[in-house]
Protein backbone atom coordinates (compact mmCIF):
# COMPACT_ATOMS: atom_id res chain seq x y z
CA UNK A 1 0.00 0.00 0.00
CA UNK A 2 2.52 2.03 0.24
CA UNK A 3 2.58 2.45 -3.46
CA UNK A 4 -0.33 4.89 -3.08
CA UNK A 5 -0.67 8.47 -2.39
CA UNK A 6 -2.32 8.50 0.54
CA UNK A 7 -3.01 11.93 2.30
CA UNK A 8 -2.78 10.44 5.37
CA UNK A 9 -1.10 7.15 5.62
CA UNK A 10 -2.18 4.14 7.16
CA UNK A 11 -1.37 3.65 10.98
CA UNK A 12 1.27 1.04 11.15
CA UNK A 13 -0.11 -1.91 12.12
CA UNK A 14 0.72 -4.89 15.10
CA UNK A 15 2.21 -7.51 14.68
CA UNK A 16 1.23 -10.64 15.25
CA UNK A 17 4.21 -13.59 16.04
CA UNK A 18 3.25 -17.35 15.20
CA UNK A 19 5.39 -19.89 15.82
CA UNK A 20 8.02 -20.83 18.47
CA UNK A 21 11.68 -21.74 18.87
CA UNK A 22 11.02 -25.50 17.01
CA UNK A 23 9.44 -24.01 14.43
CA UNK A 24 10.49 -20.60 13.53
CA UNK A 25 8.83 -17.22 14.90
CA UNK A 26 7.41 -15.91 12.20
CA UNK A 27 5.70 -11.67 12.41
CA UNK A 28 2.66 -11.08 10.68
CA UNK A 29 0.80 -7.46 10.17
CA UNK A 30 -2.70 -7.71 11.54
CA UNK A 31 -4.80 -5.82 9.56
CA UNK A 32 -8.54 -6.70 10.63
CA UNK A 33 -9.33 -8.66 7.77
CA UNK A 34 -8.07 -10.00 4.53
CA UNK A 35 -6.57 -7.83 1.53
CA UNK A 36 -8.19 -8.01 -1.44
CA UNK A 37 -5.07 -9.85 -2.96
CA UNK A 38 -5.43 -12.53 -0.14
CA UNK A 39 -8.81 -13.26 -1.18
CA UNK A 40 -7.91 -13.75 -4.63
CA UNK A 41 -5.16 -16.50 -3.76
CA UNK A 42 -7.52 -18.17 -1.51
CA UNK A 43 -10.38 -18.25 -4.41
CA UNK A 44 -7.98 -19.31 -7.08
CA UNK A 45 -6.00 -21.97 -5.06
CA UNK A 46 -9.42 -23.15 -3.09
CA UNK A 47 -11.23 -23.39 -6.00
CA UNK A 48 -14.36 -24.19 -3.56
CA UNK A 49 -17.25 -21.47 -4.18
CA UNK A 50 -18.86 -22.87 -7.36
CA UNK A 51 -18.06 -26.08 -6.29
CA UNK A 52 -19.85 -25.73 -3.01
CA UNK A 53 -23.04 -24.66 -4.40
CA UNK A 54 -23.28 -27.09 -7.14
CA UNK A 55 -22.97 -29.98 -4.53
CA UNK A 56 -25.57 -28.63 -1.90
CA UNK A 57 -27.91 -27.57 -4.74
CA UNK A 58 -27.47 -31.15 -5.67
CA UNK A 59 -28.31 -32.90 -2.74
CA UNK A 60 -30.88 -30.39 -1.99
CA UNK A 61 -32.67 -30.97 -4.93
CA UNK A 62 -32.94 -34.63 -4.71
CA UNK A 63 -33.79 -34.50 -0.98
CA UNK A 64 -36.56 -31.79 -2.29
CA UNK A 65 -38.19 -33.81 -5.10
CA UNK A 66 -38.04 -37.63 -3.10
CA UNK A 67 -39.76 -35.84 -0.06
CA UNK A 68 -41.86 -33.44 -1.91
CA UNK A 69 -40.66 -30.62 -0.03
CA UNK A 70 -39.08 -26.61 -1.19
CA UNK A 71 -35.46 -26.47 -1.94
CA UNK A 72 -35.46 -23.92 0.94
CA UNK A 73 -37.03 -26.72 3.66
CA UNK A 74 -34.60 -29.60 2.16
CA UNK A 75 -31.87 -27.25 2.63
CA UNK A 76 -32.44 -26.15 6.00
CA UNK A 77 -32.60 -30.05 7.06
CA UNK A 78 -29.63 -30.59 5.25
CA UNK A 79 -27.62 -27.67 7.26
CA UNK A 80 -28.86 -29.07 10.38
CA UNK A 81 -28.20 -31.99 9.96
CA UNK A 82 -24.33 -31.48 9.00
CA UNK A 83 -24.18 -28.35 11.55
CA UNK A 84 -24.90 -31.25 14.79
CA UNK A 85 -28.21 -28.86 15.61
CA UNK A 86 -30.62 -30.72 17.11
CA UNK A 87 -33.20 -32.38 14.72
CA UNK A 88 -37.23 -32.89 15.24
CA UNK A 89 -38.10 -36.27 14.56
CA UNK A 90 -39.06 -36.14 11.12
CA UNK A 91 -36.32 -34.56 10.32
CA UNK A 92 -34.01 -37.04 11.80
CA UNK A 93 -35.86 -39.84 9.37
CA UNK A 94 -35.83 -37.67 6.47
CA UNK A 95 -31.62 -37.28 7.14
CA UNK A 96 -31.57 -41.14 7.77
CA UNK A 97 -33.30 -41.47 4.67
CA UNK A 98 -31.15 -39.15 2.88
CA UNK A 99 -27.98 -40.83 4.82
CA UNK A 100 -25.41 -41.78 2.09
CA UNK A 101 -26.07 -37.91 -0.12
CA UNK A 102 -25.62 -36.39 3.34
CA UNK A 103 -22.66 -38.24 4.50
CA UNK A 104 -21.50 -37.75 0.77
CA UNK A 105 -21.79 -33.68 0.83
CA UNK A 106 -20.12 -33.86 4.33
CA UNK A 107 -17.16 -35.11 3.33
CA UNK A 108 -17.08 -32.70 0.31
CA UNK A 109 -17.17 -30.17 2.80
CA UNK A 110 -14.47 -31.57 4.81
CA UNK A 111 -12.61 -31.66 1.84
CA UNK A 112 -13.07 -28.01 0.75
CA UNK A 113 -12.09 -27.10 4.43
CA UNK A 114 -9.08 -28.36 3.95
CA UNK A 115 -8.24 -26.75 0.62
CA UNK A 116 -9.22 -23.45 1.90
CA UNK A 117 -7.18 -23.53 5.46
CA UNK A 118 -4.05 -24.56 3.18
CA UNK A 119 -5.21 -21.34 1.06
CA UNK A 120 -5.61 -19.36 3.37
CA UNK A 121 -2.56 -19.48 4.99
CA UNK A 122 -0.36 -19.98 1.66
CA UNK A 123 -2.40 -16.10 0.94
CA UNK A 124 -0.87 -14.84 4.39
CA UNK A 125 2.40 -15.72 3.72
CA UNK A 126 2.68 -14.81 0.14
CA UNK A 127 1.31 -11.45 0.97
CA UNK A 128 1.87 -10.59 4.43
CA UNK A 129 5.17 -12.09 4.39
CA UNK A 130 6.14 -10.43 0.58
CA UNK A 131 6.64 -13.96 -0.62
CA UNK A 132 4.75 -13.93 -3.74
CA UNK A 133 6.13 -17.45 -5.29
CA UNK A 134 6.16 -19.04 -1.68
CA UNK A 135 4.98 -22.37 -2.10
CA UNK A 136 6.49 -25.06 0.33
CA UNK A 137 3.68 -26.26 2.25
CA UNK A 138 5.46 -29.54 2.34
CA UNK A 139 8.08 -28.54 4.28
CA UNK A 140 5.59 -25.98 6.94
CA UNK A 141 5.82 -27.55 10.63
CA UNK A 142 1.76 -28.99 11.08
CA UNK A 143 2.44 -26.36 14.68
CA UNK A 144 3.42 -23.05 12.86
CA UNK A 145 0.48 -24.09 10.09
CA UNK A 146 -2.02 -24.33 12.87
CA UNK A 147 -1.09 -21.21 14.36
CA UNK A 148 -0.88 -19.36 11.08
CA UNK A 149 -4.81 -20.87 10.54
CA UNK A 150 -5.76 -19.77 13.83
CA UNK A 151 -4.38 -15.86 12.67
CA UNK A 152 -6.27 -16.19 9.81
CA UNK A 153 -9.34 -17.10 11.47
CA UNK A 154 -9.23 -14.16 13.58
CA UNK A 155 -8.65 -11.37 10.72
CA UNK A 156 -11.76 -13.22 8.73
CA UNK A 157 -13.78 -13.07 12.05
CA UNK A 158 -12.40 -8.92 12.78
CA UNK A 159 -13.87 -8.31 8.97
CA UNK A 160 -16.93 -10.39 9.49
CA UNK A 161 -16.15 -12.74 6.23
CA UNK A 162 -16.75 -15.88 8.14
CA UNK A 163 -19.95 -15.38 7.63
CA UNK A 164 -22.46 -18.53 6.18
CA UNK A 165 -24.69 -17.45 3.07
CA UNK A 166 -27.60 -19.62 3.11
CA UNK A 167 -28.55 -20.27 -0.63
CA UNK A 168 -32.59 -18.88 -1.45
CA UNK A 169 -34.52 -21.44 -3.09
CA UNK A 170 -34.23 -19.24 -6.54
CA UNK A 171 -30.00 -19.25 -5.78
CA UNK A 172 -30.25 -23.29 -5.47
CA UNK A 173 -32.83 -23.56 -8.58
CA UNK A 174 -30.21 -21.73 -11.20
CA UNK A 175 -27.46 -24.25 -12.81
CA UNK A 176 -23.40 -23.74 -11.88
CA UNK A 177 -21.81 -21.77 -14.88
CA UNK A 178 -18.26 -21.48 -14.95
CA UNK A 179 -17.65 -17.38 -15.49
CA UNK A 180 -16.48 -16.46 -18.72
CA UNK A 181 -13.20 -14.50 -16.97
CA UNK A 182 -11.88 -18.27 -15.93
CA UNK A 183 -12.22 -16.62 -12.44
CA UNK A 184 -13.95 -18.14 -9.46
CA UNK A 185 -17.21 -16.37 -8.41
CA UNK A 186 -17.52 -13.62 -5.63
CA UNK A 187 -19.78 -11.85 -3.03
CA UNK A 188 -22.53 -13.33 -1.06
CA UNK A 189 -22.07 -17.11 -1.51
CA UNK A 190 -22.05 -19.98 0.10
CA UNK A 191 -18.93 -20.79 2.75
CA UNK A 192 -19.83 -23.98 3.52
CA UNK A 193 -22.33 -25.17 6.65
Amino acid sequence: MASLPFVQAPIEPEIRRCGNAQTGILEFPVLNGLTVGEGEIIEKLSNSQAGTLEVSARVAQTVARKEKITLTEAFGVIEKALSGQELEPAQEKLVERHSADIDELRMFFAQQGAKTQTATVTALIRCRLNLPKWDDMAHLPRTLFNEIWAFAEEEIAAEGQGAVHVPTEEELKKPQVAPSNGKAPIGNQLVGI
